[in-house]
């Protein structure tokens, strides 16, 4: 199951809900339909690796795929429901007319209001599947847990003593909250600065390793000179 931010073309909608990454993209759109308010025919869904994108990475998910041959398999991504109902498009010609406003009394009562659809529709559904951040989320989420890192400070790994480099501060793909980047001084760690084909910063192989904020200490670290016999 992977949680999924949900977004519309023509309604201030942001929700998230969570689906089995194995249903189809056409299974998707009916249970979109009780969202949004699209029906499924008309629905083009656009995919984005993170909320705040502005260019998908896929602009139009075929109704025969699963959810996971798009690579749907981590919390937080985002569908994006574009309305193609021609219905609900309307043009103006360029002659001019007098706008119609209605007032909020006799809005109110009105049944079929998109404004009581939403309450009925939308309201409910989005205080019941929005997910709390932990209180470790919420700690590694404020900016304040970086509040004296920068790249190129030298750093000592609190448990373990190693250290290395500041390479990278900021948020990443492969987890929530904030995390630094640290090239080692010895090949002791995961990596080369990527996680997940994504590059963050860029050392030698075994080198880099990502560390939470308040798991490293910043200062005047000098280098150690290590040597490593082959045998």
């Amino acid at each position: 199951m992977v949680w999924l931010i949900i977004t519309h073309s023509t309604m201030e909608l942001r929700t998230e809900k969570q689906f089995d990454e194995g249903i189809t993209v056409e299974e998707l759109k009916k249970k979109l339909y009780p969202i949004v308010g699209t029906e499924p025919q008309f629905m083009n869904l656009q995919l984005f690796s993170k909320e705040e994108d502005t260019v998908p990475t896929v602009s139009s998910l075929s109704d025969g795929k699963t959810l996971f041959e798009y690579g749907i398999q981590r919390d937080r991504m985002r569908i994006h429901v574009i309305d193609t109902d021609p219905n609900n498009k309307i043009s103006y010609e360029d002659e001019e007319v007098e706008k119609y406003v209605i007032s909020e009394e006799d809005y109110d009562k009105r049944d079929d209001t998109f404004r009581k659809w939403k309450k009925k529709n939308i309201d409910p559904f989005v205080s019941k599947t929005t997910k709390p951040l932990s209180a470790e989320e919420e700690k590694y989420s404020s900016p304040s847990i970086i509040e004296g890192i920068e790249k190129e400070n030298r750093c000592e790994l609190k448990e373990s003593k190693m250290r290395g480099t500041v390479k990278f501060v900021g948020k990443v793909q492969f987890d929530k909250g904030y995390w630094v980047g640290v090239q080692l001084d010895e090949p002791l760690g995961t990596n080369d600065g990527s996680v997940n084909k994504k590059k963050y910063f860029t050392c030698p192989q075994k080198h880099g390793i990502f560390i939470r904020p308040d798991h490293i200490n910043v200062g005047d670290y000098p280098e150690e000179s290590f040597d490593f016999e082959e045998y």
